[in-house]
């Protein structure tokens, strides 16, 4: 999701199709007719990695239900707590209580949607962010809500013109990004080679006792 988004500055639509967590089952035989779950999320704000959220009240949360029309999740004015995008840092600086992945409404630790970087995931029926009510049909209800992610689609959501201005944008990103970490590499060689020469590597920091 972050390659294809990340830099896009423009709304965009992010859809889940999804199957109940089988791991998550209660009951016995309760795995017959499991049915498949949609939804998605608008946003008129450009994605981007943060420890907290981030968007604008033009974002909404939609379920899309193939017997009925689509059901749409406005935000109540109670919360600003609309989307929550944080993949995990390495092991050693990560929080016990905060969520890694990706999260529309409820708290930090809690988002009303959450999904891991596993795709893995769980909605709950209402938070302070927005409307109340289920985004997944009611037979999710032997999973505790519990589903995984079998398919995930980024929509851009504009004219042409706007779609490929966004896109230019997403690509100028990218090269920032790549050139960024060519430099550091480049500027790591050299500071070890500039210590090497100065006779630092021979210092009492490299001492053994």
């Amino acid at each position: 999701l972050l390659a294809a988004i990340q830099g896009y500055d423009k709304a965009t639509v992010v859809i889940f199709g999804t199957l109940p967590s089988v791991g998550h089952m209660t009951g016995v035989g309760c795995s017959n007719g499991m049915q498949e779950g949609a939804f998605g999320i608008f946003s008129a704000s450009p994605w981007s990695v943060s420890e907290d959220f981030f968007g604008t009240d033009d974002s909404f949360l939609f379920r899309i239900d193939r017997t009925g029309p689509v059901k749409i999740f406005r935000p109540m004015g109670k919360d600003s707590n609309f989307i929550y995008c944080r993949p995990s840092p390495p092991t050693a600086k990560r929080v016990n209580d905060a969520f890694y992945g990706i999260g529309f409404g409820g708290r930090k630790s809690a988002p009303r949607v959450q999904i891991n970087e596993n795709l893995c995931g769980r909605v709950l029926p209402h938070d302070d962010t927005f409307e109340q009510g289920n985004l997944l049909p009611p037979s999710y209800e032997n999973t505790l809500f519990h589903f995984d992610v079998e398919v995930m689609e980024v929509w851009g959501v504009g004219d042409e013109n706007i779609i490929q201005e966004a896109l230019a944008s997403r690509n100028a990103e990218r090269h920032r990004r790549t050139a960024l970490i060519e430099q550091a590499q480049k500027v790591d060689k050299s500071q070890f080679m500039d210590d090497f020469k100065s006779g630092f590597m021979q210092s009492k920091a490299f001492s053994h006792y």
